[in-house]
């Protein structure tokens, strides 16, 4: 209908038309257009020139008031001598493809933004845990066997944090029956 053919036209810029191809003569009807297809005459001639292809969609290239346009004509499969015309200007191709690329872009963006972050708030988790348990380590080489690790997670360092501790109360115990032996 003519409303939803406008609504196209006025949100997206597409102009739309309904076209009959008669095989026969060879010659074209326009059934329903939008207003700025319908009142123009470089258009017409257009659609009067205009040949079926072989194929059931195929893509022209025109020039309307100085201007360059991207029709689409395609063959209703329903309907075999119907076919839809959709034109835009490249101009507004351009922008969108433009808009596209730009909005692709920024999300890219943002989302290696985002994974920088949580790497490094990772990193710096499992680092950090790691010089506490290095640090520790190195204390109970000189021998200070009342060093403990405190981990506050549950994770894998959180369990090395635990069997670490284990391990120097168990080399404390043994330090300290020697010492008694003797």
């Amino acid at each position: 209908t003519t409303s939803f053919l406008e609504k196209i036209h006025n949100q997206f810029k597409l102009n739309t038309a309904l076209i009959y191809i008669n095989k026969a003569t060879n010659k074209t009807h326009l059934i329903n257009s939008t207003k700025e297809l319908d009142n123009n005459g470089l258009f017409k001639l257009f659609l009067d020139n205009l040949t079926p292809k072989s194929t059931p969609l195929w893509i022209e290239n025109i020039t309307i008031d100085k201007s360059p346009y991207k029709l689409i004509i395609q063959q209703l499969q329903t309907i075999p001598d119907f076919y839809t015309v959709t034109s835009a200007p490249l101009t507004v191709i351009y922008t969108t493809i433009k808009k596209l690329i730009l909005g692709t872009m920024f999300f890219i963006f943002i989302m290696c933004c985002a994974i920088y972050f949580i790497y490094n708030i990772i990193i710096q988790k499992i680092t950090s845990s790691i010089d506490i348990l290095s640090e520790v380590a190195k204390k109970i080489t000189k021998g200070d066997l009342d060093q403990q690790v405190y981990a506050k997670t549950h994770d894998e360092i959180g369990e090395l944090s635990h069997l670490f501790n284990e391990m120097v109360l168990t080399l404390k115990e043994s330090s300290d029956k020697l010492i008694l032996e003797h």
